[in-house]
């Protein structure tokens, strides 16, 4: 019976589970007697303690946003070399920063002026625009075809058309057509027009076009010469 009664209790607790008890006992007591000790050390200055927990929290923050977001610091990785996004991003800056940087000047200039004095690009207005090039393109499938082979997305394309409409209620008076315009475009553009088979609606838009590209030049100058332009790079 002594005998059983031994090797129940072995099998019930072998000394590895007895010394990996303890191990985890130790360690536990030792994570909470570290806090107690930090607490005692800072306790006379809990404004201490408080910033060096705050600095903690942060520092584990940053650690996990870099662990599942790797994209907020890295560009790549190629053959185990980290390509940073600093690297990447001054690289881009030297190839194509002034182009880029003249793009959001351009935009923002626009969006500015048109605040100023109060012109909004309505939704409506933009998806008219939409469906005007997806009717001279034959259909959405051929313009969605046209925006793959350009490498551009509906919203970019919103977007140009946006900034488009802005224009043209901006510089509403200098694009007025009249209808002796009208005749005179399909006199010099008979064999397109007839080919082309477009409507009187569609040729007034197609001169208020040349108006807007003959007129859009000079006014934009003008607001860039007045604008306070600073690149930093």
């Amino acid at each position: 019976m002594a005998t059983a009664k031994k090797t129940t209790t072995a099998i019930e607790e072998s000394p590895a589970e007895k010394v990996t008890k303890t191990k985890a006992k130790k360690s536990i007591f030792n994570l909470f007697l570290f806090w107690k000790n930090l607490k005692k050390q800072y306790g006379r200055r809990p404004k201490l303690y408080l910033g060096g927990v705050i600095i903690l929290l942060i520092a584990i923050g940053i650690f996990f946003l870099f662990w599942f977001n790797k994209g907020l610091f890295l560009a790549g990785n190629i053959n185990g070399r980290i390509v940073t996004n600093l690297q990447f991003y001054n690289d881009l800056k030297k190839a194509s920063g002034q182009k880029v940087f003249d793009s959001i000047v351009h935009e923002t200039l626009i969006k500015q002026e048109a605040a100023r004095l109060k012109v909004s690009a309505s939704k409506e207005d933009v998806d008219k625009k939409i469906q005007e090039i997806e009717k001279r393109l034959g259909g959405k499938e051929n313009l969605d075809m046209a925006l793959a082979q350009n490498q551009t997305t509906v919203e970019e394309l919103r977007e140009q058309f946006t900034i488009q409409v802005l224009v043209e209620k901006i510089l509403e008076d200098q694009l007025k057509v009249t209808d002796e315009e009208v005749n005179k475009y399909i006199a010099d553009n008979k064999e397109a027009t007839a080919t082309a088979k477009l409507s009187k609606d569609e040729i007034r838009e197609a001169v208020k076009t040349e108006k807007l590209n003959e007129k859009f030049g000079p006014w934009y100058e003008e607001l860039e010469s007045k604008a306070k332009i600073i690149p930093y790079f």
